[in-house]
């Protein structure tokens, strides 16, 4: 497709429907990850090229719901009725991002590039001053302490009135801002439970279950907020839109979604660590950086 005819499909696009930056970054991953998984297609016996495979499609599935949520109309939806964005909001934190991360983008993405292109870019995050601090951010940001906390933060940041408010009447906020923040920050949590090949979870067994109780904790906290301990709706547009009555009665709904839905990722979760545990297994961390290089 040539720029034009992609201008062209933009602009034809159905009532509603918008190509948000969220979703032009899933699709240059996934065809990023396509080539890359080609490329390691060409030296990886028939196990690996399968198990690669079926991570890339793990991946593609998460990246396409991903980019059909946040370029369709459940976004502006979202912003008018709490029921609507609270099942998003789940969908964007808690079941897209575990597929991105078992769907293991690192290794094919950096076969995306040629061998000497890629040496050149370790070289300048191992080497480079630039790099080193680069790295020296991520590995900070990415610790299992700092990831939960910043996903918690970040799911309360969000629905505080006047944030949730600005956000609601500002479509950009909610492209550029909200979404991103919901996915990196899911992307985040879910690395600290999740392997994602090479590596293996960030965190202990102990960290991961007291990371999944400390979060489910909070959503029922937020949700008793939201839904019992206020007489008001919190968030403007659905009262404009509907009245306070109605925008109150949503705004118990959406809580109701977000308390209830703890059921369907902390159970899964915690058997899943117990699951470990008890099998005492994790696959082993594989020497990234000569994988990279092409050794």
């Amino acid at each position: 497709m040539t720029g034009i005819h992609l201008v062209a499909y933009v602009m034809t696009m159905p009532a509603d429907w918008h190509l948000s930056p969220v979703a032009v970054v899933a699709l240059v991953v996934a065809l990023l990850n396509e080539r890359g998984r080609r490329t390691l297609a060409k030296r990886q016996g028939a196990t690996l090229r399968r198990a690669t495979l079926r991570r890339s499609i793990l991946l593609d599935v998460g990246l396409v719901a991903l980019a059909l949520l946040a370029s369709g109309p459940t976004e502006k939806w979202a912003m008018q009725s709490l029921l609507v964005h609270m099942v998003v909001h789940v969908f964007d934190m808690f079941f897209l991002p575990p597929l991105l991360v078992a769907g293991a983008p690192l290794v094919p993405l950096w076969f995306a590039f040629g061998v000497t292109r890629r040496r050149r870019l370790l070289r300048w995050y191992y080497v480079s001053p630039m790099g080193k601090l680069l790295g020296g951010v991520v590995r900070k940001l990415t610790s299992p302490l700092v990831s939960v906390v910043l996903f918690n933060a970040t799911m309360i940041f969000w629905h505080i009135s006047a944030v949730f408010n600005w956000a609601s009447w500002n479509e950009w906020v909610m492209d550029w801002l909200m979404t991103p923040s919901f996915i990196i920050v899911g992307v985040l949590f879910w690395r600290i439970i999740l392997s994602s090949y090479p590596r293996r979870p960030k965190a202990t067994p102990a960290f991961q279950v007291a990371a999944v109780v400390a979060t489910a904790f909070e959503m029922l906290v937020l949700a008793i907020a939201m839904g019992v301990m206020t007489k008001v709706a919190w968030y403007s547009m659905p009262v404009d839109m509907y009245g306070p009555v109605t925008a109150f009665h949503q705004q118990r709904l959406g809580a109701g979604v977000l308390w209830i839905c703890g059921d369907f990722w902390v159970a899964p979760a915690l058997v899943l660590i117990g699951y470990r545990v008890f099998k005492r297994g994790e696959p082993t961390g594989l020497k990234l950086d000569a994988m990279v290089l092409g050794r």
